[in-house]
């Protein structure tokens, strides 16, 4: 199957992310927050706000926030420059797991590792990336992820 790269760049450029975490009583929103600005350019100002209350009264604070265009495509390239190659590889095996019906592919960072500059798949504790392509059409969806996220080269660590 042929792919113009081209193509799948203007499509990456065509797609939202949606990012959420929170962050629990027991965490320091400030060292996670600023832990994605290093690892992803993204200021605290991006992100809004709730107040939550867990299960037993504690304090829980969810941030959320919606990008466009050219920095979700930043950090679609972040995330899979730097992803481990075992992880990226056991992904891109069962990437059909990642994608919804409406064709966006689910990420989760685990939070911890991002905040000793570490980007890691994570289940629990983690950091969900949701990437949603802006264009319906998008036939297959499993082969444009796939074909994206192994055309990117691997970067070092800063």
């Amino acid at each position: 199957m042929f792919i113009d790269f081209d193509v799948i760049k203007h499509l990456l450029n065509n797609f939202e992310l949606e990012i959420s975490f929170y962050v629990h009583s027991t965490e320091d929103d400030e060292k996670i927050l600023h832990a994605i600005e290093e690892n992803f350019c993204l200021n605290k100002s991006l992100f809004n706000i709730i107040q939550l209350k867990g299960h037993h009264g504690n304090p829980i604070i969810k941030y959320h926030s919606n990008l466009k265009e050219d920095i979700a495509q930043r950090i679609f390239e972040i995330i899979f420059k730097r992803l481990e190659p075992n992880q990226k590889q056991t992904l891109l095996e069962t990437l059909d797991e990642y994608i919804d019906s409406s064709k966006s592919l689910y990420v989760r960072l685990d939070k911890p590792k991002l905040c000793e500059r570490e980007i890691s798949l994570g289940k629990a504790n983690s950091i969900h990336f949701k990437f949603k392509p802006k264009k319906i059409y998008l036939r297959d969806a499993v082969e444009f992820y796939r074909e994206s996220i192994s055309n990117l080269r691997k970067t070092f660590k800063s």
